[in-house]
């Protein structure tokens, strides 16, 4: 787990709750040193009367700011009184994004208001160091919480972590999980393949996962826990410990089954795996494949590469796992000599990218026997898949079939 160094505050002690104020201000400062132009707003949910009266409405707004923040793709970061900031890369289509985001306050702000005191704009890098001082300002705010001297709005602030994950809000997960029994979370799906003799479904192998909303729900319910995506890895390497430990002191509960494990690429680094592989019989690792997903791919090719060595090395099947239809476009997926490819195919998919023939092409250049074409909740997905030759798949629509033939 990384762990922050807060430069501008050495030698001072830092409260727990200053931490999402000191992950902004670091975020600032590394964008300040990329020197790229970017637009900033401030959210002062705490001027709107009727959230700082009902936590309820607080919760639902910071919600839909959330939302309007990936759809837009800014970043959002809360502060410990239930402001916000959103971060836009570019200012090219700032005073855009501040109407939008006016509007979505608009049902809950006075008509009296000024917008002045429901949002502050800033453009990087000119306005960073008036930026810097709104976030001392934050702090400054935290402070006087603590001291008792200002009282945060109803439901506002929380010991346990809330909006989007930080880096401190992965690091107190952590801590938690060493009280958490993760085995309640644990879930199974079949990977299946189509029998066309027989016109059936064949299970081929069990997908081990941890329902990540079930866990959320129970123990953190106000966080997101994936945005964003490289923090959403991080803990993804802390809860595939978990599994991994959880598989190892167990291992006699997975002896003679095929089995598909999600695994983040610094996790084949890690003593949980090494204690893994040596607690299972040798001839078990065979049937046995790490699904790598594609953040991971995307964030660190090398590393995932190196990845892909060590686990077949090692005696283990390798999946790229959540592959869109579009990166089949652009990446040579069989250049990664690993055994299965999983192509993500929700029903949210365009459903125009099936008449794309560059797609049908790189796709036809993966070995069928490769392809999984998993999320398939859609006829559509599953008749474009059977065309192209493919006949493992993954999804509820899947799992319904199976049910109905039981």
């Amino acid at each position: 787990m990384r762990i922050w160094e807060f430069e501008d505050n050495k030698d001072k002690v830092i409260p727990s709750d200053l931490v999402r104020e000191q992950d902004f201000i670091l975020r600032i400062r590394r964008l300040h040193r990329l020197a790229g132009s970017y637009f900033i707003l401030n959210i002062i949910l705490s001027n709107i009367d009727a959230l700082t009266k009902s936590q309820r409405a607080w919760e639902a707004v910071q919600h839909k700011l959330q939302e309007f923040s990936k759809i837009t793709t800014g970043t959002y970061a809360e502060m410990s009184n239930g402001d916000a900031f959103i971060i836009w890369e570019g200012t090219d289509d700032a005073h855009l994004l501040f109407s939008r985001t006016l509007a979505v306050l608009s049902p809950y702000e006075s008509a009296t208001k000024d917008t002045n005191d429901l949002l502050i704009s800033y453009n990087l890098p000119q306005d960073y160091q008036a930026l810097r001082e709104r976030a001392n300002r934050y702090i400054e705010v935290v402070r006087d919480i603590s001291s008792g001297a200002v009282k945060a709005p109803d439901g506002a602030a929380s010991d346990a972590p809330q909006g989007t994950l930080t880096a401190w809000g992965v690091d107190q997960i952590s801590k938690s999980l060493q009280n958490i029994d993760m085995q309640p979370y644990c879930r199974a799906q079949s990977i299946c393949r189509y029998d066309s003799a027989h016109k059936k479904w064949v299970p081929l192998a069990e997908e081990f996962y941890i329902s990540f909303d079930e866990f959320r729900r129970d123990h953190f319910p106000k966080l997101d826990l994936i945005m964003p995506e490289h923090l959403f890895l991080v803990l993804c390497e802390t809860l595939d410990n978990c599994l991994l430990k959880m598989v190892a002191q167990n291992a006699d509960l997975i002896d003679g089954k095929t089995l598909h494990l999600n695994m983040a690429v610094n996790s084949t680094l890690s003593p949980a795996f090494a204690h893994f592989a040596l607690a299972l019989n040798p001839t078990q690792r065979s049937r046995i494949t790490f699904e790598l997903h594609r953040g991971d791919l995307l964030q660190n090719f090398g590393r995932t590469l190196d990845a892909i060595k060590v686990l077949k090395r090692e005696g283990f099947g390798v999946a790229l796992d959540s592959i869109t239809l579009d990166m089949a476009n652009y990446i040579d997926l069989d250049a990664f000599k690993t055994d299965y490819i999983k192509i993500k195919v929700p029903k949210d998919q365009r459903p125009t990218l099936l008449q794309d023939p560059a797609l049908r092409k790189a796709l036809e250049h993966i070995p069928v026997e490769k392809l999984i074409f998993a999320h398939c909740d859609s006829e559509q997905f599953l008749a474009y898949g059977r065309d192209l030759g493919v006949d493992k798949f993954q999804g509820w629509l899947i799992d319904k079939t199976l049910e109905t033939t039981k």
